[in-house]
Order: structure tokens, then C-alpha cells, then sequence
């Protein structure tokens, strides 16, 4: 049995999109692992978000899904107990909009 992996947003966009800053580190790093990916509804979402604006980027994910490259392999509302447990950043605070400590 394969070991399954799980694959955030930026390197499904960098890997969809050729013109992304970081498709060559993604290209690279993907075939170090063996699909299917796992991913969640919310990653899809947002990489569906983001693809939309470069050329076929949605039709692609869409294909990678068909192909069962990524499957979506758990929903949020199975860990939402830990997911409660997780801790909790102030509004206000840098790091919650990205910004580094």
C-alpha cells in the first residue's frame, strides 16, 4: 500500500500554471511522490479561484481530478473537533494576514 500524500493550493497553481513563479520547484518536487494527492473541497476551491484568471488553469484542474491525480480525501466537518483544538490568532495580529512575526 502507497503512503498518501496531501497537496495544499500554491503547488496545485504553480504546477497548473506554467507562468507561476514557483511551476519548475512544483514540476520538480511532484514527481518525488506518487498520486493520487490527497485534498480537501476548500483547497480545490481555492485553486479553482486562482486559476481562473490564466488560460484553461480551471480545465486543468478539472482534469487532474477526472484522473484521479488529486481526490478530495476528507471534508472539514469530519475534524471539526480538532480543528477547534487548533490555536487561535487575534484579528489585528501581523501573522493572521501573512505578514512574517
Amino acid at each position: 500500500m502507497t503512503r498518501p500524500y496531501v497537496i495544499d493550493t500554491g503547488p496545485i497553481v504553480a504546477l497548473l500554471n506554467a507562468k507561476e513563479e514557483h511551476h519548475a520547484w512544483a514540476a520538480e518536487k511532484i514527481k518525488e511522490y506518487r498520486a493520487p494527492f490527497s485534498t480537501c473541497e476548500a483547497v480545490l476551491s481555492e485553486a479553482f479561484h486562482l486559476l481562473e484568471q490564466t488560460r484553461h488553469g480551471p480545465d486543468r484542474l478539472l482534469k487532474v481530478i477526472e484522473r484521479d491525480f488529486i481526490r478530495i480525501a476528507f471534508t472539514s466537518h469530519h475534524h471539526t473537533p480538532p480543528l477547534a483544538l487548533l490555536p487561535r490568532l487575534p484579528p489585528a495580529s501581523p501573522r493572521a494576514h501573512g505578514s512574517p512575526p
